[in-house]
This record gives structure tokens, C-alpha cells and sequence, in this order.
């Protein structure tokens, strides 16, 4: 693999389930681009937080529904269920203080939320999982263990454009580098 490559992309790991191309999520006419926001890591993490923020200054609509605290690690489980609570329905905030709706549940469960409940008479052009703290390595991806990715699954399983968006440290130990990942799904958004 060059290693520009792996310099530039060694942080960002991003893996789409459906392809938005086009007018296919345009809207059409103008209209502003709808997209449900949900992760792993929970409402009140710094990634979602710094995603649903730059999403908002490109200007599309964008509606929250994320686990109420860390469920990494579900994959596309369901709940109610032991690893995924009892399915409650909540409101918070994310840490810049934009309403959101909460789930005790697993990420899967926030999004079937947020696509059922959501958004009435107009669904969302996209769905985008993220932006997690830490890598989806190909041996998680593989075994379903990615709450992030079983997120994206869940909207592509109803025929929804969905991205699963995951940003690892630099190095062990190390900050993730938030910003870089973010302006990533806002540029693949932008296509």
C-alpha cells in the first residue's frame, strides 16, 4: 500500500452500504438534503457531535437518533435485549446542544427509530453512522461486531442510502483526529 495512501487515509476508515449518487439524494428542486444521524458511541459523543455540526453549516436538515450511551461492539443487534435495554425513547442533546432523540437500545434500534418515527411523509435521503471513536478493522466488519456498521446496515436493509463512518487514533493511546474524518463524510455527502 503507497504510503500516501496510508498517510492520508491511516486515520479514516469509511465503509458505504448504499451508494447515494445524483438526484437520487438531492431532494430534487432545492429541496435541502434530509439525513438521520445516529452511531455506537452514544448521543453525547465527541464524533457524532462534531458530524451533526458540520452537516447543519453545509446546510442540510438533519435529525439525530442515537443510542443513549455507548453500545459499541452490537453489531446490527436488536433489543430489547440484556447488551441492548429495553427500548425506551428519550430526548437530550449532543454536546454543541442540538436536540436529539435517544434510544435505551442498541444503534440498529436508534436508527429503525429515527426511520419510523422521524421523519413523517418524507424519509431521509441518507443515513450516516458516525462518526466513531476507534477503527472498523475488515475481522469486525466481517463478524458483525461494528454497532456503527450494523447501524448503516439497518437503513440498507430497507433500501436506504446509508454510510457507517469510524476515525481510529493515530496511534495507540492517541486522540482521535475528528476533524479529518468529518470533513471526509461531508466531501463523500457533497458528491
Amino acid at each position: 500500500m503507497p504510503v500516501i495512501w496510508k498517510t492520508r487515509f491511516r486515520a479514516v476508515l469509511i465503509a458505504t452500504f448504499a451508494m447515494c449518487i445524483g438526484a437520487a439524494c438531492s431532494g430534487g428542486s432545492g429541496e435541502s438534503l434530509r439525513i438521520l444521524v445516529s452511531n455506537d458511541d452514544g448521543v453525547g459523543a465527541e464524533g457524532i457531535d462534531l458530524l451533526v455540526e458540520a452537516l447543519r453549516a453545509e446546510g442540510y436538515k438533519v435529525v439525530v437518533s442515537a443510542p443513549d450511551g455507548n453500545r459499541s461492539g452490537t453489531s446490527d443487534w436488536r433489543g430489547p435485549s440484556e447488551f441492548c435495554g429495553d427500548l425506551s425513547v428519550g430526548t437530550a442533546t449532543t454536546r454543541s446542544g442540538y436536540p436529539a432523540s435517544t434510544i435505551d437500545g442498541c444503534p440498529a434500534d436508534a436508527v429503525a427509530y429515527g426511520l419510523e418515527e422521524l421523519f413523517p411523509g418524507s424519509p431521509p435521503h441518507l443515513v450516516i453512522a458516525g462518526l466513531n471513536e476507534g477503527p472498523n478493522l475488515c475481522e469486525q466488519l466481517a463478524g458483525g461486531v461494528s454497532g456503527t456498521v450494523g447501524a448503516a446496515r439497518t437503513a440498507a436493509r430497507v433500501g436506504m442510502p446509508a454510510l457507517a463512518a469510524s476515525q481510529a487514533a493515530p496511534s495507540p493511546g492517541g486522540h482521535p483526529d475528528f476533524p479529518s474524518g468529518v470533513d471526509a463524510v461531508v466531501a463523500w455527502v457533497q458528491e
